[in-house]
């Protein structure tokens, strides 16, 4: 085809005004982006009036032949022309290729001219931009993984001459060679994941000289099924590009150790591509390809280098790449550490990190960077390859001197290198051969002394963080959560290697430690946080921890001693810190064995907290009229009290009946402290959650429970039908709550009424905790059993209507004929305080919240009489409401529960009556503490009676309440768009002055959905039980079901709405629910194939969410996942509907053809993973991302981000808390209730 020189000057001209940096009339920028009608080049590609020319040039079958004319030097375009002209002939190659305007001849033309313009059409040496030849370089990449081995045999000769000319040539060569290995793996680009074998096989004997080669394949690379040959082949005096490029690399090194040498830039730049093409094809490559370079010699000579740092990083990434390289076979192994554990190198190398050793872990530089790195390699390179659980050879030679200089990282002042040598220990240790070196060599004390210093050197860091957040951030972490979860597996690590030791020695190594801690113990009390002290109780929990079983008599009676001195230590140790107090009492629930078999230090423990429950006064009181300090100390002595109690309580669950063999003195202890004034209502809480523990967890008769029970229970059984007037109307309730007295009063409040009401809701919340903890204690979903429905028979029909209606009446308040009836300074009580503000922010109690807040934290009781007495009305309503959850959601695993008035329906009504008007933060409870456990732990015998008619309209409600409020979000604008800023918010990473209300409320609505998607996964993500017959796709599912998951897919109507939820959540624009509503689909649509019924919301709703999510550049960095969710609902419900295939009729832009062509691709496949490569290929042109996009390189998982990562280190996920209750319109929902059966 003939060229169109008019074309390619209106492509010129296009570009020129584009481009210009000057103004441009409207005139001039309108026919810069619309054809001219004359021109041959739009006669049968034009798209469109209004589609820009450079665009529409793109889809020309000419695309390539202007793109070379466009690129070549020669022509004498501007570099933005040369580039554009580049793009087109990427365009065709990317997208193009497989067009029938091609033919295998025009093809092969393309590839010519591609090298043809990479030898000849550049600027000469040295003029050439970068742009430029990385683009030239994308073009030889594209090529190579479309048609080499096969089709194009000889680019390997090609890339040789092009690296020995010139080197511009060289880097070309080299980055063509680094983007083929990064498509292969970190980038994963669909068409090299399809032809990923071809392509590795190639590139692996390419990269290897021919000796190396025939070493490695004696018999040849085998050829894969379905494949033709993949052998390249390969000329017999071939060197292979390892070492044609270490053999530039140390010709390069020759040259900077020469004394006033200075590298250029040109050559720097050079030396850096070699460095990061050498980084991508370790990854991949044969170990005879890394024996035959040297690559110990080689790193060394670049570590120690000391006056080019940036060539230094290079060699350390280097090093990461090699010391997380995996060798199955032992012998492997052994060869590849042979070349670096010899005594000319180990010493190079102890050496190189000495330079290293007193850097500072808040020192930021690239160089503290580097030596980081160096012992990252060096800890890897030992657990990989010595500690390797298969390794079968005997340890290598000069493994003590390796170890001395693990010693010596070990003992850096700097934590985050002593840090990384842990994992080391703990791997070495559990290792046969290098744990019998270690137990014989190493001594124990120095071991020992290495986890306590070290243990102690975390525990610093973690105070730091708690103390002063800001400033303690070490640069190596990109926040202070990630910081805080490296440190403490660390120190769980040192701890755990303490509990190994006692495990190997057990008299040995407790005598040891018993005499270190004990002069820590022995220590003056003081009220300053002591990090050693606490470091020991830390050391003494994990050792009363240690599992020690099969011990002779003698060493028994040794440990027994040791174990009893201890205790009797810990309990003379009388620290006034509040934190080691804490730490303390949680240290005793490491004694229960102790406690067991000795009455007179289980006296001592009980007398010692008793007393520190009636010593720690709070001075808690609800009394508006009293006034209170409202230090912090005071509240700090509440945590105490309560830490008190919990321990009891855990210590129960532990020993019951040693307990109960002293119940009559334990209760008469306990109930000095629950009828003790100055004890908090939610103190004594535990102490009742302890003795009914002791009570069920024991082994007594059930006789003697029911006896033991009925005294506690009882008081508070009266109590409750006392008060069943108040709650069985909303005025009872309102007069319950004193508002009309406080609304009436205001500041007038006096002390006679006020606590006349403050007793009576104390009373109530009181009696519901007891039937909680009660219940907690008796009611197990999973195992129901006799004595629970004995334990329940007469409690329940007592408990659970007024449970009902205490529910259904706080959630009254929130309902606007409520909040009109009432003085507006009085509807406080629905709103947020500044308490809990603050830690819904920070994500933990006052009590944890760092030193420097201490005395901006807001008191709760400062202010006016009227003002205490809201805020204590709030505090109670917020207990009551999230206990009446807890003990609802408990008791509907109780068959007794549906036979109970009021009935089923009456039920749902109580609850759901009023719950259109509570906030986000409430129906996150709800959901969590409900919900869950009515649609899961229902019995099997009442779910076709109540299930579909609770969760077919709770599914709709839903359904339209969070679509509604995520519209309105998006409209006002997302605050926390990504997961990493959710993690900051979540983590208390954040100011608090930094935090709208908006963004709370932004969180709040997350927090919501991420409750409601954690529910719809659970309704079908349970055990799947395999039905007889199940086989058939057209069979009806067996009516007998076994567990919730199985009748919820077995019931058409209740099936779909579940998951059609899916589709909801999954184009959200929230990540962490979209992807979990992605893997659910992805991970269950096998299983939903065998119900015809669900065809439809599954192979097309579904399918088409995943569209819309592909659609929204939200969800642009999860498109790969998406992508496969695609592919596997299309490859699982394509064989037994049609309804797939309709799907993509749908779509603009494709035709029957289009769909043919892509089924018979997807047949012709055989993993997932090939599956979504044709995917990809397929959607690339229909999804709403720009085309360009598609294949951006993003950055390498490799070593350029140098973040210490923590060893598998996970936080536990602590939920948001609730939202500002202020009233919002709610007229697009409709209520609950109405639809209720």
């Amino acid at each position: 085809m003939p060229m169109d020189n008019q074309a390619i000057a209106q492509i010129v001209q296009a570009l020129n005004t584009v481009h210009s940096g000057t103004q441009v009339t409207a005139e001039q920028r309108h026919q810069a982006e619309r054809p001219p009608a004359y021109s041959s080049l739009w006669v049968d590609w034009l798209v469109g009036g209004d589609s820009e020319i450079c665009e529409n040039a793109k889809e020309s079958p000419q695309a390539a032949l202007y793109g070379h004319h466009l690129a070549h030097q020669a022509q004498g375009y501007p570099d933005t022309a040369r580039h554009f002209g580049l793009s087109l002939i990427e365009n065709t190659i990317r997208y193009r290729w497989d067009d029938a305007h091609y033919s295998d001849s025009d093809r092969l033309q393309i590839r010519d001219a591609v090298v043809q313009l990479a030898t000849e059409g550049l600027k000469p040496e040295g003029h050439e931009l970068h742009f430029i030849k990385e683009k030239v370089a994308q073009l030889l990449t594209g090529l190579t993984e479309r048609l080499w081995p096969q089709q194009w045999p000889e680019l390997d000769q090609v890339l040789q001459t092009m690296y020995a000319t010139s080197p511009t040539l060289q880097e070309i060569s080299l980055v063509a060679i680094k983007n083929l290995a990064d498509d292969l793996g970190p980038f994963e680009d669909p068409l090299a994941i399809l032809r990923k074998q071809d392509l590795t096989d190639a590139l692996i004997c390419v990269s290897l000289s021919s000796p190396a080669l025939q070493l490695a394949y004696p018999k040849g690379i085998k050829s894969h099924a379905n494949k033709s040959v993949t052998v390249m082949p390969v000329l017999t005096d071939n060197v292979g590009w390892l070492v044609r490029w270490t053999t530039t690399m140390r010709d390069f090194h020759s040259k900077m150790v020469q004394p006033n040498f200075s590298l250029p830039s040109d050559s720097a730049a050079l030396l850096r591509f070699h460095f990061d093409t050498l980084r991508t094809i370790l990854e991949i490559t044969h170990l005879k390809g890394l024996l035959e370079i040297n690559w110990p010699t080689l790193l060394a000579d670049y570590l120690e280098l000391t006056h080019y740092p940036e060539f230094q990083k290079l060699a350390v990434e280097l090093w990461l790449v090699l010391s997380n390289r995996h060798f199955s076979d032992a012998a492997d192994r052994h060869d590849f550490l042979s070349q670096w554990l010899t005594p000319e190198i180990l010493p190079r190398w102890s050496a190189i990190y000495q330079h290293y050793h007193q850097t500072r872990a808040d020192d930021d530089s690239d160089e503290a960077a580097c030596g980081l790195r160096l012992v990252q390699g060096t800890c890897q390179m030992i657990i990989n390859h010595i500690c390797h659980r298969s390794s079968r050879h005997s340890l290598p030679d000069y493994f003590s001197h390796l170890i001395e200089l693990v010693l010596k990282m070990s003992e850096s002042p700097n934590i985050l290198i002593s840090s990384q040598v842990m994992p080391v220990w703990t791997a070495a240790y559990k290792h046969k051969r290098t744990g019998e070196w270690l137990r014989a060599q190493l001594p124990l004390p120095r071991m020992l002394m290495l986890c306590i210093n070290l243990a102690i050197q975390c525990g610093t860091v973690l105070h730091a963080c708690n103390v002063d957040p800001e400033d303690s951030l070490l640069p190596e972490f990109d926040g202070l959560g990630l910081q805080r979860n490296y440190f403490v597996g660390i120190r769980l690590r040192a701890l755990e290697l303490i509990q190994q030791a006692v495990i190997i020695n057990p008299a040995d190594t407790l005598a040891w430690l018993y005499e270190q801690l004990r002069p820590v113990f022995a220590r003056p009390a003081s009220d300053r946080f002591d990090i050693e002290q606490e470091t020991a109780l830390y050391i003494t929990a994990f050792v009363m921890d240690t599992p020690l079983n099969g011990l002779d008599p003698a060493t028994e009676s040794a440990v027994n001693q040791v174990k009893d001195g201890l205790c009797e230590r810990l309990l003379e140790f009388s620290p006034l810190h509040e934190d080691t107090v804490t730490r303390q009492l949680q240290t005793f629930c490491n004694f229960s064995s102790v406690f067991q078999r000795n009455d007179q230090l289980l006296f001592m423990f009980l007398e010692k907290v008793f007393a520190l429950m009636l010593q720690a006064e709070p001075e808690y009181s609800e009394s508006p009229m009293a006034r209170a300090n409202g230090t912090i100390h005071n509240w700090q002595a509440f945590q105490v009290q309560r830490k008190c109690a919990t321990t009891l309580v855990k210590l129960a669950l532990a020993i019951p009946d040693t307990f109960l063999r002293c119940y009559p003195q334990v209760s008469e202890a306990a109930g000095r402290i629950v009828h003790n004034s100055r004890v908090p209502q939610s103190n004594k809480f535990h102490i009742y959650d302890f003795l009914l523990t002791i009570c069920f967890h024991s082994s007594a008769p059930l006789e003697d429970k029911l006896n033991v029970s009925s005294s506690i229970i009882n008081p508070f059984l009266t109590k409750w039908a006392e008060l069943q007037p108040y709650c069985e109307t909303e005025t009872g309730f309102l007069e319950l709550l004193g508002v009309p007295y406080l609304n009436q009063a205001q500041e007038n409040i006096r002390e006679p009424e006020y606590t006349l009401i403050k007793d009576r809701r104390n009373d109530l919340l009181q009696a519901l905790s007891v039937f909680f903890v009660l219940a907690r204690r008796t009611v197990n979903p999973r195992k129901p059993t006799e004595s629970i429905a004995v334990v329940w028979e007469r409690c329940l029909p007592t408990v659970l209507p007024q449970l009902l209606h205490l529910i259904h009446h706080i959630h009254g308040l929130w309902s606007r004929q409520f909040l009109t009836q009432i003085d507006p300074e009085f509807q406080a009580i629905v709103d947020m305080s500044e308490l809990e503000r603050r830690t819904l922010i920070n994500n933990q109690s006052l009590g944890q919240l760092g030193k420097k807040d201490e005395a901006k934290a807001p008191s709760p009781r400062l202010g006016s009489p009227f003002q205490i007495a809201l805020r204590a009305l709030k505090n109670w309503l917020d207990i009551a409401r999230e206990t009446s959850y807890e003990l609802l959601g408990l008791l509907v695993s109780l068959d007794n529960f549906y036979k109970v008035d009021p009935g089923l329906g009456h039920v749902s009504k109580l609850v759901f009556g009023n719950s259109a008007y509570i906030s986000n933060y409430h129906w996150k409870q709800l959901i969590q503490h409900v919900i869950v456990p009515v649609a899961m732990d229902a019995p099997l015998a009442q779910l076709d009676s109540f299930l579909p008619g609770f969760l077919c309209p709770l599914l709709e409600f839903m359904q339209g309440k969070l679509t509604t409020e995520w519209s309105a979000l998006v409209q006002r604008g997302l605050f926390l768009s990504t997961p990493e800023e959710q993690e900051r918010y979540n983590t208390g990473e954040v100011e608090i002055s930094d935090v709208t209300d908006e963004i709370v409320t932004e969180n709040m609505l997350r927090s919501l959905t991420k409750a409601w998607t954690d529910l719809i996964v659970k309704l079908v993500n349970m055990d799947f039980v395999a039905r007889e017959g199940s086989a058939a796709a057209a069979a009806p599912p067996t009516p007998t079901v076994t567990n919730t998951i199985e009748y919820i897919l077995s019931h058409p109507a209740l099936s779909v709405a579940v998951i059609r939820q899916f589709g909801m959540l999954l184009c959200l624009k929230d990540s962490i629910c979209s992807l979990a509503a992605v893997n659910t689909v992805m991970k269950m649509s096998p299983k939903w194939v065998d119900y015809p019924h669900l065809y439809p919301v599954v192979a097309r709703d579904l399918l088409l969410a995943a569209f819309q999510a592909l659609n929204d550049p939200y969800h642009a960095d999860n498109q790969e996942v998406i992508i496969g969710l695609v592919a596997v609902i299309y490859t699982t419900f394509r064989p037994v509907t049609d309804i797939p295939q309709q799907v993509l009729t749908t779509i603009p832009g494709v035709t029957a053809a289009d769909i043919d062509a892509f089924n018979a691709k997807i047949v012709a496949t055989g993993s997932q993973k090939e599956k979504k490569a044709v995917c990809k290929m397929f959607l690339q042109s229909i999804i709403g991302m720009d085309q360009s996009k598609w294949f951006a390189k993003r950055v390498s998982s490799t070593s350029r981000n140098m973040k210490v990562s923590p060893f598998n280190v996970h936080s536990d996920t602590v939920p948001a808390a609730h939202m500002s209750s202020s009233v919002v319109d709610l007229d697009p929902y409709f209520n609950l209730a109405d639809i209720m059966p």
